[in-house]
């Protein structure tokens, strides 16, 4: 379901823009009625799929929403994220999907050819014949050979991120060739102001911080294993958001419910003395889950401490 209200409004203005304040036809009342959203009930392709992106893609087959029944006035997306450009290509050809599949799909780290990742790489290849700079000819050469992956051995992956992974949620068509020269001529001057070297293991630059823990960690913006991270001073990129409370959840054929879940940090994330503010970030980086206790036995068995709320300090 694209769970929004989105407001009947008048065809023939632009709203996005300023609208005119002395006409009552720029004055909505009602709503799409639920019934009327966009929305997939099972799909014959057996998945459905959303990572911010448009509902009108939302499996593959003919299950979709169809387009054509919505206004231009409604204002719903049309963009497709990386992520669900992988989602697509990872789950919408997999016939028969196990538990085991399903997380290396969770935590796939690849850009998809078809994403905005991609055309700004291929952009700036494209554009290279105007570089002068010796370190920007090598930077194009780092593009080419990287193989749009975000796995913490990556010597090709520290480049394009820092020179691109500002721009995930922009159109290309909205990000002007100079905006991107100078952004990857930003990344270029980085790496070499910081490390000598454009061939940097992504690792080493793609960094979890939390308290003195300071983590390597793979993924990057905009993929499934996503990870969003902000140049520093010192030379690499600190997270600040992506993935964080991860829970897969698996129903048995029996009727058993199994869990697993992980937290970026830990599940005390108010207060730095304790033993939980950042005991779950080693099992984070590496892309391991703990399980969820879910009868009261198993609860007990695990129990750290027992206390009423008036004996709390």
């Amino acid at each position: 379901l694209y769970n929004a209200k989105l407001p009947i409004r008048s065809e023939g203005y632009d709203w996005k823009g300023v609208l005119p304040g002395n006409s009552s036809k720029v004055v909505w009342t009602e709503y799409l009625p639920y019934e009327e959203l966009p929305q997939v009930l099972n799909p014959t392709s057996g998945f459905i799929q959303n990572c911010n992106n448009t509902p009108f893609i939302t499996t593959t087959g003919d299950n979709n929403p169809n387009r054509e029944k919505y206004s231009d006035t409604f204002g719903i997306e049309s963009r497709m994220s990386n992520r669900a450009l992988r989602a697509l290509e990872l789950f919408g050809k997999d016939q028969s999907i196990s538990a085991k599949e399903f997380e290396q799909y969770k935590y796939d780290m690849r850009y998809s050819d078809e994403s905005y990742m991609s055309q700004f790489v291929n952009r700036v290849i494209s554009l290279s014949d105007k570089f002068e700079d010796d370190q920007l000819m090598e930077g194009v050469d780092i593009l080419k050979s990287w193989d749009k992956n975000t796995n913490f051995e990556n010597k090709h992956a520290s480049l394009p991120i820092i020179s691109f992974g500002w721009f995930m949620e922009i159109s290309p068509d909205l990000v002007p060739d100079e905006q991107l020269i100078e952004s990857f001529t930003f990344g270029v001057k980085y790496l070499y102001n910081h490390y000598g070297r454009l061939d940097v293991i992504w690792g080493n630059v793609n960094r979890l911080i939390r308290g003195s823990l300071n983590l390597g960690i793979a993924g990057g913006p905009d993929v499934s294993h996503a990870v969003y991270g902000l140049p520093t001073e010192e030379g690499y990129l600190k997270g600040y958001a992506g993935d964080a409370f991860l829970m897969l959840v698996e129903w048995g054929k029996d009727g058993q419910v199994s869990s697993q879940s992980i937290h970026q940090y830990g599940s005390n994330t108010q207060h730095e003395s304790s033993p939980h503010y950042s005991d779950q970030a080693r099992l984070f980086v590496n892309r391991n889950m703990k399980p969820v206790w879910l009868t009261l036995q198993v609860i007990k068995e695990n129990v750290e401490r027992v206390y009423s709320p008036s004996e709390w300090k």
